[in-house]
């Protein structure tokens, strides 16, 4: 997986969205996990938040939703694609340590990284903002610069695959950052009228194409478990194959 940190260029646009979405980053939330362990069937099959598409020659990609739209939630929303099954999703009776969201790159061609610069999720209770999230580390736990952003190999096919993020827990051993708690201690406090949802506002550059999604899933009790990408696969069954020649010629 070619998921790395890397200097982009320093564009004006970049500067320009970036302002408006930076954050501090002293307690981050949401951790990178690695690729979605379970597949999508496509856009429509997935439970899908966030669908933005680049326009024109821009690579600046940008936007959010909420429950009364993608205006006014944080990010700049030129280039969500209204009625690509963008919405909230509802989340009642969910644990906020089983929350996670699926990032999709979908490219032309696939062969050009994608870099995903902030990542913000937020809960509400009715058209009430609750708790929102606060910047990106890496899965080694490492704060995530989003003037730097981390880089991601898209996948083919809009709303399939894509990376995995949730938000950090007390198993994670940063110090001041559970997010995951904090969450779950505002839902304790809610009634059973609660109307919970979760939406989520991304900003993306080195963006060519599209469309890229962001959609939620809900995480078992046993955990997530990355799938190999598929260069481990065949080394792994090269590895296989290369054994069993050398025993049929000690055997022989």
């Amino acid at each position: 997986m070619k998921t790395m940190w890397a200097l982009k260029p320093g564009t004006a646009a970049l500067a320009a969205v970036a302002g408006l979405v930076l954050i501090q980053t002293a307690s981050a939330s949401l951790i990178l996990v690695g690729p979605n362990p379970e597949s999508g069937q496509g856009l429509g099959a997935v439970q899908t938040l966030l669908t933005i598409q680049g326009q024109g020659q821009d690579q600046i990609e940008s936007g959010c939703i909420s429950p009364t739209g993608s205006a006014n939630c944080g990010f700049p929303d030129a280039t969500v694609q209204s009625g690509a099954n963008t919405t909230v999703r509802g989340i009642n009776g969910v644990l906020a340590a089983n929350l996670r969201f699926v990032f999709n790159g979908n490219e032309p061609g696939n062969d050009n990284l994608v870099t995903l610069n902030d990542l913000v999720i937020t809960v509400y209770n009715g058209n009430t903002a609750i708790f929102s999230s606060a910047g990106l580390r890496n899965s080694n736990g490492t704060l995530v610069n989003p003037s730097v952003g981390l880089n991601f190999n898209p996948f083919s096919g809009t709303g399939n695959s894509g990376y995995l993020f949730r938000l950090t827990t007390a198993a994670d051993n940063i110090p001041g950052d559970n997010q995951a708690g904090a969450l779950q201690a505002i839902l304790n406090g809610l009634g059973p009228n609660a109307n919970l949802t979760v939406g989520i506002g991304a900003l993306l550059s080195n963006a060519s194409g599209g469309q890229e999604t962001f959609s939620l899933r809900i995480a078992s009790s046993g955990g997530d478990v990355p799938v190999p990408e598929p260069s481990t696969f065949a080394l792994f069954g090269g590895s296989l194959i290369l054994l069993g020649l050398l025993r049929r010629k000690r055997s022989a």
